[in-house]
């Protein structure tokens, strides 16, 4: 669990959705003059204006603020989801996450989780669990404080009175979760700062020109595969980035609008794939497909039959559509589609479809989430618990529970 998360779900909501738009091809060369900017300015002028674009920067800015002048926020989040019928299982969750920051390093969150997951809609629940609990960060460490835990197991209900019988002992009680030396929660500063500069990236990757065996624009694509990578891990390398082949083309939609298409395909130490991305004021598609991954007992390049596609289209103002689709071997193994409405408050409604894998025993979900994400500048010092007391180490805790 990194503390930024949540923001990193919000900002990947904001990159995606398929737009098949027509339009009428233009020769870059035969529009240029005096009275006209170019096609490639026109462009690049367009999408300093879109409102997408606008909206990224805008959704990030101010946790990039709350770092740089240190202002308190506060960020509300509330995820229901239901399994639906094309789904295997049946699960239904509630997840509520309420977080309430004074500074970059002095952060409250408090969190509620019910969920009730059955095997059909008319067998017993094998499993159901809800608990509730506060993470505070404060000083490069964090510490969580149980305030419920239920548990019930169908088929080992006395392990799981065991687990709660051991919560309880825990119940209102600060446990150190020792980041610096625990794998399972990282503290991740860093990423928050990173935001701006990959919507920076990505605006100079869609304005590029001049682009062949550029260092800059090579080392532009490196940094936004990486952070998409860090994040849908695609398994590839991003070591000694070559430029293999490159095309691009321009049309005219209605209202003076440009839309710009352009594929490459690259090379890298340890692997090769083709981008494209079809983009416009009013939308844009990244398309990452013929992943190829190299194997040095053949000296040659394998097709990993992998393909990712992240669009978004505007329908109104701040309103979106965003789809997220990875296909492996042929078969659709994740979608995603997001409604987002962004003003001071986003609201997102967004349904999910994951298909089992080949060779994989992976159950089919299917689920809808609504989801609501809200920043206010200031916030209230009683929400803010004080540890004053001697708290327990989770490694401790670990050892006890490794002893039965």
């Amino acid at each position: 669990m990194k503390k930024s998360l949540f923001i990193i779900l919000s900002f990947a909501c904001i990159l995606l959705a398929w737009c098949d738009s027509k339009g009428v091809k233009i020769n870059p060369e035969d529009r240029s003059s005096n009275e006209w900017l170019g096609v490639q300015k026109t462009f690049n002028r367009q999408i300093e204006e879109a409102q997408y674009i606008s909206d990224i920067e805008d959704l990030v800015s101010y946790k990039q603020q709350s770092i740089s002048e240190n202002k308190p926020f506060t960020s509300e989040m509330s995820i229901k989801a239901d399994l639906d019928k094309a789904s295997s299982l049946k699960w239904w969750v509630e997840f509520s996450y309420n977080k309430y920051s004074k500074s970059n390093d002095h952060e409250n969150s408090e969190i509620s989780f019910d969920v009730d997951l059955k095997e059909s809609a008319d067998d017993p629940a094998p499993i159901k669990t809800s608990w509730a609990l506060s993470l505070l960060y404060e000083n490069d460490e964090m510490y969580a404080n149980v305030h419920s835990f239920n548990l019930f197991m169908w088929d080992d209900n006395s392990s799981a009175k065991m687990y709660t019988l051991m919560a309880e002992l825990l119940i209102d009680k600060w446990v150190d979760l020792e980041v610096k030396d625990w794998w399972i929660i990282s503290i991740d500063t860093e990423s928050d700062k990173k935001f701006p500069h990959i919507v920076s990236t990505l605006e100079s990757v869609l304005k590029a020109e001049d682009i062949y065996d550029s260092p800059n624009f090579l080392n532009s694509v490196a940094e936004l595969i990486d952070f998409v990578n860090s994040y849908i891990d695609l398994w590839i390398s991003t070591d000694e980035l070559t430029l293999f082949t490159w095309e691009s083309s321009y049309s005219e939609l209605s209202q003076w609008l440009i839309q710009k298409e352009f594929t490459w395909s690259f090379q890298w130490k340890q692997s090769a794939f083709d981008l494209s991305f079809i983009a416009s004021k009013k939308w844009f598609e990244m398309r990452l497909y013929n992943v190829k991954e190299y194997d040095k007992s053949i000296s040659n390049y394998i097709d990993r039959e992998l393909e990712l596609s992240i669009s978004i289209q505007e329908n109104k103002k701040s309103e979106y559509d965003i789809n997220i689709e990875t296909i492996r071997f042929g078969e659709k193994i994740l979608e995603m589609e997001w409604k987002i409405k962004y003003s001071d408050d986003a609201k997102i409604s967004a349904s999910f479809l994951m298909e089992p894998q080949r060779f994989a025993v992976w159950e089919k979900l299917s689920w809808k989430v609504e989801w609501n994400i809200m920043h206010h500048s200031g916030v209230d010092d009683s929400k803010f618990p004080t540890i004053s007391w001697d708290t327990l180490s989770i490694n401790g805790i670990l050892s006890s529970l490794w002893m039965f």
